[in-house]
């Protein structure tokens, strides 16, 4: 096996691990967000969470390729930073949580990824 052959590999199962890591996340991400339906909640914090995790997802997700996913974390990042994030917005939170679900399986069949 050359070089570039031994690089493409090693990407792929790169790649593969953080379709893995970001799976188990969208269970953190799922928690947080149920966290934000208990009214005596301080969301503050549990947004700040969201932010984060999701800032990291989509930066790794853009350096492996995937574009999609890497948008759909965004999303979630803007959501949850965003000043002032009102009860309606945890709504779009949640809903584009689970619209990243769907991008991580889309990207996942795509690579052959179980």
């Amino acid at each position: 096996m050359d070089d570039q052959a031994r690089l493409q590999q090693q990407l792929a199962e790169i790649g593969e691990r953080y379709l893995h890591r970001t799976h188990g996340e969208l269970d953190t991400l799922r928690e947080l967000s149920d966290g934000l339906l208990d009214p005596s909640a301080e969301p503050a914090p549990v947004l700040r969470q969201i932010a984060q995790l999701a800032h990291r997802i989509c930066g790794s997700g853009a350096m492996f390729g995937f574009d999609e996913l890497s948008t759909q974390a965004r999303t979630i990042e803007l959501l949850a930073g965003a000043e002032g994030a009102d009860r309606p917005s945890w709504q779009r939170l949640r809903d584009a949580i689970e619209t990243l679900a769907d991008e991580v399986r889309r990207a996942a069949r795509a690579r052959n990824v179980e």
